[in-house]
This record gives structure tokens, C-alpha cells and sequence, in this order.
């Protein structure tokens, strides 16, 4: 659960930082720099309860696609697909983007369930 939530609060603050890239040089939240945004009490006080939110509601969702799996190889392909995704859709448009996330986090669990490179070994443990 502390990966989820934890993740979910880095997840955030990509998000907020593709935002910022993707704004027009013109735009004047484009003015000061990338991080400045994460200072702004109306950012903090929407972004905070929405990744704590999402992190508690994703995690045991999570927790379950990837046990019995090795454990680093599947986080790191569900964390890596939603930053890919994150990174690659937020400059395109915000709200194909949150409407992606969900599916693309779904299609990360199910190859993590599936493929054979996160399947654990007869003698591997699972960390």
C-alpha cells in the first residue's frame, strides 16, 4: 500500500510538471520555474487529497495484480507504463490522458500476471 500511495504522489507531481512544459512560452505560469507550480496553495490543496485518494483506491488493486510475481520487475513495468503514458499523452491533452490512465494501469496488471518476465523462479524469492 505505501508504494501505491507513495507513487501515487510522484505520479502527481509528473503530472504537474508535464502540465507546466506543455503550457505556451507565452502563457505567464511559464514565467518561473518548472517546480514553482508545486508552491501554489491551490495545486497542493487539489493535488494532495487526489493522489492520496487514487494511491488508496489503486493499491490493494495493485497489491493483487503482482502477487505471487516478482516483485520489481512488475512494479517497475506498472510504474514505467504510467509515467510513459503520463509523459507521453499530458502535452496532447489533460483529459485523454486522465480517461487513459485507468485502462493503461489495468493492461500494466494484466501482462504483469501473464508474461513470463515477471514470473518468479523455482528458487527466487519474491523481492
Amino acid at each position: 500500500m505505501f508504494f501505491a500511495v507513495g507513487f501515487s504522489f510522484v505520479a502527481a507531481v509528473f503530472f504537474v510538471v508535464m502540465v507546466w512544459f506543455s503550457l505556451p512560452a507565452t502563457d505567464a505560469a511559464r514565467k518561473g520555474p518548472f517546480l514553482e507550480p508545486l508552491t501554489n496553495p491551490f495545486v497542493l490543496t487539489v493535488l494532495c487529497p487526489v493522489a492520496m485518494v487514487i494511491g488508496l483506491v489503486v493499491g490493494p488493486i495493485v497489491h493483487f495484480g503482482i502477487s505471487g510475481r516478482h516483485f520489481r520487475r512488475s512494479l517497475s513495468t506498472v510504474i514505467g507504463s504510467v509515467l510513459v503514458w503520463i509523459a507521453l499523452i499530458t502535452p496532447l491533452s489533460v483529459g485523454v490522458m486522465f480517461i487513459g490512465l485507468a485502462p493503461v494501469l489495468v493492461v500494466a496488471i494484466i501482462f504483469c500476471r501473464v508474461s513470463s518476465f515477471t514470473r518468479l523462479s523455482s528458487t527466487a524469492t519474491p523481492l
